[in-house]
């Protein structure tokens, strides 16, 4: 039997094979393959759409500011120097950002707790010999603050921290200072 998928292909203008392909249903075959296609289009479509409602949001959220993958906290000169950035350091003090300010550390990144620094004191404590030299190196130090560094250094022993401190030595401070007297900013707190 001749069966006509479209109304142009009966022969010699008879219809039975269009109206019997209207009345009989689609057989068993063609049902699987809709389904398959479906299927195949939904597992497509649905990372695309995904990835494009993602694209969507990461445009909306930067041009409000917000970075849509992760915060960014704005870093004090002493944070910067406790979580190791010698690039914000230096671009910080290029700005005219003053070292000798003690600011904040939230608790976390070298303590437990939120201690008070100066940027100095905070590379000291994160044992970060390249931001210390950066530091150090701006002025010269007086011979208290060289015997205070000296006595930080004593409190959390690293041995190119130690160099570069007594390297800036000035002539007036003593060899071996006397740390009794001096207090040290963690004391009493753990480290993380």
């Amino acid at each position: 039997m001749h069966r006509c998928r479209t109304r142009g292909c009966c022969q010699s203008g008879t219809t039975a094979g269009w109206e019997s392909e209207l009345v009989t249903s689609p057989s068993p075959d063609r049902l699987t393959d809709r389904r398959t296609d479906a299927w195949l289009f939904g597992a497509v479509a649905f990372p695309t759409v995904c990835l494009a409602l993602a694209a969507l949001y990461t445009g909306v959220a930067g041009t409000m500011g917000v970075h849509p993958l992760w915060r960014s906290p704005e870093l004090n000169m002493s944070e910067a120097a406790a979580m190791r950035d010698p690039a914000t350091v230096v671009r910080m003090l290029r700005d005219g950002a003053d070292q000798e300010l003690r600011r904040e550390v939230r608790s976390g990144l070298l303590f437990d707790e939120s201690v008070s620094l100066t940027p100095l004191e905070a590379a000291i404590a994160a044992r970060r010999s390249e931001i210390v030299s950066v530091l150090i190196t701006r002025r010269p130090l007086g011979a208290e603050e060289w015997s205070h560094l000296k006595c930080l250094v004593a409190s959390i022993p690293d041995p190119d921290v130690e160099r570069l401190v007594e390297a800036h030595r000035p002539e007036a401070a003593a060899s071996v200072p006397d740390c009794s007297r001096d207090t040290v900013p963690w004391d009493g707190l753990s480290r993380r």
